[in-house]
């Protein structure tokens, strides 16, 4: 799970009250992958925050997620993968759901940013499940959609790699992400007929603690 992020809005979203907390169920089945702004849409449609709150929720949950991401200690599992990957002259990347500080802040927090190209988050491009925001990847890269190779973990995230036109490569969680998944990638890419161009979703920032 995307820990941080889901302690920090569920942090935020207790100051409306017990019924707008989310329960473990509901992110992995409802929420998982979603930028915070539709998921507070979700729950002011659905009676459990109030519309005048949600301003001030998603003040407060960008707030504790920087708080949470500071104390959060590198995975290097995640670390050895992208130096693996970068040792083989693949071109790496990040695209999150998130907003741009959170997105450096976690990527910092694992020692993970200095093997990126770059890294767009839901201010670069239009959030995932749109395609938008991995059609700029490829743009960046200057590669055709179909040779980038995508690591996703949520529903959202895999619809966008699929709708873009890249090569899915799909785990169940972050703690799928580590260098046994590099035949993978490996086999992806030969599909691709490009070895060396890969972009993740935020399951591996999402997983430096």
């Amino acid at each position: 799970m995307d820990r941080p992020h889901f302690d920090a809005l569920n942090a935020a979203l207790a100051t409306c009250g017990p019924q707008a907390v989310i329960t473990e169920t509901e992110h992995f089945a409802i929420f998982k992958g979603l930028p915070t702004r539709v998921k507070l849409e979700m729950l002011v449609q659905a009676g459990r925050v109030p519309e005048r709150m949600k301003r001030e929720v998603a003040r407060l949950k960008q707030e504790k997620t920087i708080e949470a991401i500071r104390n959060l200690q590198s995975d290097s599992r995640k670390v050895d993968l992208l130096r693996r990957l970068a040792r083989d002259r693949w071109q790496l990347c990040v695209c999150s759901n998130a907003v741009r500080n959170s997105v450096r802040e976690m990527l910092l927090a694992g020692r993970l940013i200095g093997f990126l190209a770059f890294f767009l988050s839901n201010e670069d491009a239009p959030p995932k499940p749109a395609p938008g925001m991995y059609l700029k990847a490829a743009s960046i890269f200057g590669v055709s959609p179909d040779r980038l190779v995508v690591v996703e973990d949520s529903a959202p995230g895999r619809a966008s790699a699929l709708a873009a036109g890249c090569k899915l490569v799909a785990v169940e969680g972050p703690e799928e992400v580590g260098p046994e998944l590099i035949p993978r990638l490996e086999a992806a890419a030969k599909e691709a007929e490009w070895a060396g161009t890969y972009a993740s979703s935020s399951s591996v920032g999402s997983a430096a603690g």
